[in-house]
């Protein structure tokens, strides 16, 4: 009884709507719909343009962030490389300044003394000087 209160209900909005153009058989309540064309071989490009898109579009994300970390780590070890050699060089100029104070310490404990000179004083020049 109450299927066909909506039977009915449903009836007087189809007249009402009177856009509706499929029909309902009031016994089973199936919709008589006409079945859509297929249309496989559009089907299948549509298929195989998804496929080419899903092995494609994460291989050109992989791609990108490939060269940009590839760029991102070349940079950080140019970087690196210039601090070092930046370094060395501060370590070297140290080195060659050290060398020169040590020569002309040595030139003037030494000043003008012949081999003699030198021989003689061999014990007092080899002392360190906070002895």
């Amino acid at each position: 009884m109450l299927c066909g209160y909506a039977l009915a209900g449903y009836d007087m909005l189809v007249d009402y709507l009177g856009a509706v153009t499929f029909e309902l058989d009031k016994e089973t309540a199936t919709f008589d719909l006409p079945l859509p064309t297929r249309n496989f071989a559009w089907t299948r490009r549509v298929l195989l343009l998804v496929l080419a898109a899903s092995v494609l579009i994460p291989l050109a994300c992989l791609g990108v962030y490939g060269y940009y970390d590839f760029q991102r780590r070349y940079a950080d070890a140019e970087e690196l490389t210039e601090r070092l050699a930046r370094v060395a060089n501060e370590h070297a100029l140290k080195v060659m300044d050290l060398n020169q104070q040590l020569e002309a310490r040595i030139v003037d404990m030494l000043g003008d003394s012949d081999d003699a000179a030198i021989s003689s004083r061999q014990e007092a020049l080899h002392r360190t000087p906070d002895e």
